[in-house]
């Protein structure tokens, strides 16, 4: 199969799409072993640039959230709500004194908009589930028809589509479970602690008291997404550069004699592939979604996000 080799020969890829094609298209935007310069550029919208949904709707489920975080807490021992009606017009209104109407990323399940709680003054990052799960569950049904008629058609190529769209039905409902993903992002911290990367590897803490499944409420971890540094090389043509020295410094290797700067990627590189090292085999439970979306470079550490995207390994 012949591939264009000029970035515009690609018409810009239709976000606005079915499920599992938004899937498909993270997939091909990292696959840069496999797919031409032109259509990397095309799918990496798919990364964190998908169609947001209107704010009235966010602000519903954010307040509907908030309401059950509320009668959680008050229902726990020693505790009990506050009421800042009198006050504030909403519960929304009493939690947050900014939110940011314009989400700062969009994905595929949920999108994430920046704002400030009213309580301290924190600026956080608030994540909300904003799919349908009978539509994606629609989606995937659909995407198996097609990867069995690819196969009845001789025109999979080989590859074993209708096993990898059985395997995401499995864990599909994980997906919508924002919880699970705080969980996970507070055992991950702790794994990392255990094995000298905190400073090397940022999480961010999560505000319990405000979360629920469908919304995620955490510390906003500031910095440059490697996506960003990356698209930004690729049209510009030039090597891409760290956003800070200091990263490079941090994350020399240990006993190099190079003066780490902007090009000098090898530390960070190696801090990620010994993150990967000890989930996998220490930990026996590793992040399994690392596209360049899912990175934040900060001014030394490098931020990781979408921890709900997991899988046990086991070695037999």
């Amino acid at each position: 199969m012949a591939f264009p080799k000029s970035r515009h020969t690609v018409c810009p890829y239709k976000t606005d799409t079915f499920f599992y094609e938004s899937q498909i298209g993270q997939i091909m935007a990292t696959a840069e072993q496999m797919m031409p310069v032109a259509y990397i550029n095309a799918f990496s919208q798919t990364l964190d640039a998908n169609p947001p949904v209107p704010f009235a709707m966010v602000k519903r489920k954010v307040t509907k959230a908030l309401v059950e975080a509320r009668a959680r807490t008050s229902a726990m021992p020693g505790t009990s709500a506050q009421n800042n009606r009198t006050t504030y017009p909403s519960l929304f209104e009493a939690t947050f004194s900014e939110f940011d109407e314009t989400p700062a990323a969009t994905a595929s399940i949920a999108q994430v908009h920046f704002a400030r709680l009213r309580k301290g003054g924190q600026r956080v990052a608030v994540k909300v589930v904003v799919a349908n799960i009978h539509e994606l569950l629609s989606d995937l049904r659909c995407a198996s028809q097609t990867a069995n008629a690819m196969r009845f058609l001789n025109l999979d190529c080989g590859a074993d589509f209708p096993t990898v769209f059985a395997a995401y039905a499995d864990v599909v409902e994980e997906e919508f479970d924002l919880q699970l993903e705080s969980e996970k992002m507070r055992e991950f911290a702790i794994v990392f602690s255990e094995n000298g990367l905190q400073d090397k590897i940022k999480i961010a803490e999560v505000h319990d008291c405000l979360s629920t499944s469908d919304v995620l409420v955490m510390e906003r971890c500031r910095g440059v997404k490697l996506l960003t540094v990356l698209n930004k090389a690729r049209a510009t043509g030039k090597k891409p550069l760290l956003p800070n020295p200091n990263v490079a410094a941090m994350h020399q290797i240990s006993g190099g004699t190079k003066t780490p700067n902007h090009d000098d990627w090898s530390g960070l590189f190696h801090t990620m592939h010994k993150a990967w090292g000890v989930m996998l085999l220490r930990h026996g439970h590793f992040h399994c979604d690392p596209h360049p979306g899912n990175f934040i470079l900060q001014k030394v550490r490098v931020g990781l996000s979408q921890i709900r995207h997991t899988l046990f390994y086991r070695s037999w």
